[in-house]
Formats: C-alpha cells, sequence, structure tokens
C-alpha cells in the first residue's frame, strides 16, 4: 500500500508563481520559503490532495519539464539550501 504523504505546491508572490515544489511539511516549507529574500509576502497554493511520493516526483519533474520554477533535482538539495538550512536538506531527508 503506498502512504500518501506528500504536497505538491507552488509557491506564489501575488499571482506569479516563483517556485513549484513538493513537500511532507506544507506549513514548515511556506515559512522557510518565506525566509528567502523578496520572498517574505509570499504563500504557498496547495496543489490537489497529498500524493505518493513517486506520483509527486513524477509530477515535479512534469513541472520542470514543461519551464515552470522547480528546485534542484533531489540530489543537488544540499548545494542550493545549505545557506538557509544550515547544511542540511530541507526535511533533513532530501526531501523538502
Amino acid at each position: 500500500m503506498s502512504h500518501r504523504t506528500t504536497y505538491k505546491y507552488h509557491f506564489k508572490l501575488g499571482n506569479k508563481i516563483v517556485h513549484t515544489g513538493i513537500t511532507k511539511d506544507i506549513d514548515r516549507r511556506e515559512a522557510e520559503h518565506r525566509r528567502e529574500s523578496g520572498w517574505e509576502r509570499g504563500h504557498i497554493f496547495q496543489v490537489g490532495v497529498r500524493t505518493t511520493l513517486a506520483a509527486a516526483r513524477a509530477w515535479e519533474d512534469e513541472q520542470r519539464k514543461n519551464g515552470k520554477p522547480t528546485g534542484p533535482l533531489i540530489g543537488d538539495f544540499t548545494v542550493r539550501f545549505r545557506p538557509s538550512h544550515g547544511g542540511d536538506t530541507p526535511g533533513g531527508r532530501g526531501i523538502p
């Protein structure tokens, strides 16, 4: 049985999507995005309902192919987020 524990989301400034991603904790992820310079007034728009990690990753890949602003690929999280997350990946396990 697959567990539906992963959220899909767009982080928006006004009506503009500035980031598309997946997360297991949507409130924490919104707070992390708001710590980014210029994104303090942004908000998360949840896309659909919680889903499986595999389905969420497939959705994120599709968003990336369609030109939506997404984060780095899973293996690259520590490079982008190291300054704002104390050296850890967001969420601590490679999934923000």
